[in-house]
């Protein structure tokens, strides 16, 4: 698949080993499809050449806008008419055409994370206490974590709002390390001592964690595929020098689609952040500054 985007003119190409996706971007919905069509023959040449074959039902196509829209659109692939959806898998992540994320946390995270929830409590009869901790956090803990930096916002504040979907999950996750540590709802035990004896972090913190980490080694790292996301000075608008002898990185969503998905967030965030944790010049200091600034950030 090394050689996909030599074949293609105008989309471009998000892809993990052979799962690959294609995306472009205009004002309007007509050359949006166009030029997908086009660069989707390309594709199919691409395949044919290499003997690979097609398969229409694993194929989505999805428009995201900033505004309703009641139409619904298709795409010709080949011989196959591909139906605009509202929603897509694409690696492991449930994407809807506004990037709200509810179709990820409640058509398929919640319900798997309480299977596992239920598969620990069972367990929990035959292993030593002394084990649950990690095995939550193993079976648990890295199945809220996964693409937590795109479905899940940051609270900065206390008196910020705790989203619908972040308390849900929250609830179950609370449920895991009650059952690691054999405390029951009963014992009113806060939450701060349930994240201290189990050393799992609660959602919130999860996800600045996961936003702080990516933001730092992208900027880090020239080559790292999110570089220009964070870095990009042609597409953002100029900061201020106080702003830039920080090291703010700059902001460019207009819309508040742009502004509540990635890398918004991460970018605020990263700006709240101290110049120690900004300066760190390896992981293991960066973790040790995420961790005391996170600590800060509410439960």
């Amino acid at each position: 698949m090394a050689d996909l985007e030599l074949w293609v003119h105008d989309v471009r190409v998000h892809g993990y080993a052979d799962d690959f996706s294609t995306s472009y971007s205009a004002h309007s919905e007509e050359e949006i499809i166009a030029k997908l069509e086009e660069d989707a023959e390309r594709i199919l040449k691409f395949m044919a050449s290499n003997y690979l074959n097609t398969n229409a039902k694993k194929t989505g196509f999805m428009i995201i806008r900033t505004k309703e829209n009641q139409s619904q659109r298709e795409v010709r692939i080949g011989s196959e008419r591909v139906i605009e959806a509202e929603n897509h898998r694409i690696l492991g992540l449930v994407v809807d055409n506004k990037l709200t994320w509810k179709d990820h946390v409640y058509g398929g995270l919640l319900q798997d994370v309480r299977r596992r929830v239920g598969a620990l409590r069972r367990i929990s009869y035959q292993v030593p206490r002394s084990y649950l901790p990690s095995i939550a956090s193993a079976i648990i803990g890295s199945k809220v974590r996964y693409g937590i930096s795109m479905y899940c916002p940051v609270r900065m504040m206390e008196d910020d709002p705790t989203p619908s979907a972040m308390k849900d999950i929250q609830v179950v996750l609370n449920n895991a390390m009650r059952i690691a540590t054999g405390w029951k709802i009963k014992d009113r035990v806060p939450i701060v001592e349930l994240v201290r004896s189990t050393n799992i972090p609660t959602v919130n913190h999860m996800s600045a964690q996961s936003k702080l980490s990516l933001a730092w080694h992208a900027v880090k790292n020239e080559k790292h595929p999110l570089n220009d996301v964070f870095t990009n000075e042609s597409t953002c608008p100029f900061v201020s020098s106080r702003g830039r002898s920080r090291g703010d990185l700059r902001t460019s969503a207009k819309s508040t689609l742009g502004q509540r998905n990635f890398p918004e967030p991460s970018i605020r965030l990263w700006n709240k952040t101290p110049e120690t944790l900004r300066a760190a010049g390896s992981n293991g200091i960066f973790k040790s500054e995420a961790r005391n600034f996170i600590s800060s950030l509410p439960l």
